[in-house]
């Protein structure tokens, strides 16, 4: 179950990177339906992203799964 994580977690990561590329992509060309797409992409992302922290995790990776969860929403709300 393990290898399968770590790999699920490779994809999923290179797979965002490709997806952030043609969302930003699609932005500058002004494509209509980018705003949309991003919105749906998100979504599943954030929902596969789930699946694959609840899967992988062990109990004693939790609290530092959670300190980065909350370091990442707290940056990401931040304003500079």
């Amino acid at each position: 179950m393990e290898k399968i994580a770590r790999w699920a977690f490779t994809i999923f990561v290179i797979l965002a990177f490709f997806i952030g590329t043609a969302i930003a992509y699609m932005k500058e060309t002004g494509a209509e339906n980018a705003s949309s797409t991003e919105a749906y992409v998100t979504l599943i992302l954030l929902i596969l992203g789930a699946v694959v922290g609840l899967v992988s995790i062990t109990s004693k990776e939790v609290m530092p799964f959670l300190i980065a969860a909350i370091a990442l929403v707290v940056t990401g709300n931040a304003t500079i």
